[in-house]
């Protein structure tokens, strides 16, 4: 009787470890693909976006788009980190926070009114698997 009880408390807590942990997995899942901030100032579309991968793999890309049409764009690779609810952006010497509002929105931790929407889950467009 007492080898039973050991047994079935070693694996209560083992089915606890596994079904948070596929919990979480499925946490950071919903957050891989990619996000979007358009904003327009003097007829200039500044496009900024989020690619959230695997393995941590992170990219911003800026587009600035000119009243002609013209578009200029920079792509900086980072990586990423999920603490609690929200998105750490990691850069060399800086790290940017995004909070997480619900499963389509990342809302800069600097300023409010910056909002990413998550635009697209396929993030192999612009990084490695």
């Amino acid at each position: 009787m007492k080898h039973f009880k050991k047994l079935t408390i070693l694996l209560l807590i083992f089915s606890l470890h596994v079904s948070c942990s596929d919990d979480l997995d499925d946490n950071i899942n919903e957050m891989l693909g990619v996000w979007e901030y358009t904003t327009e100032v003097d007829d200039v579309i500044y496009t900024s976006q989020l690619v959230l991968g695997t393995n941590n793999e992170a990219a911003k890309i800026q587009l600035i788009e000119n009243s002609e049409g013209e578009v200029t764009s920079s792509f900086v690779g980072r990586t990423w980190r999920k603490e609690n609810n929200s998105v750490v952006l990691v850069e060399t010497n800086s790290e940017e926070i995004f909070n997480l509002i619900n499963s389509q929105e990342l809302v800069s931790a600097e300023n409010a009114d910056i909002v990413y929407v998550k635009v697209s889950s396929n993030y192999t467009d612009y990084l490695t698997e």
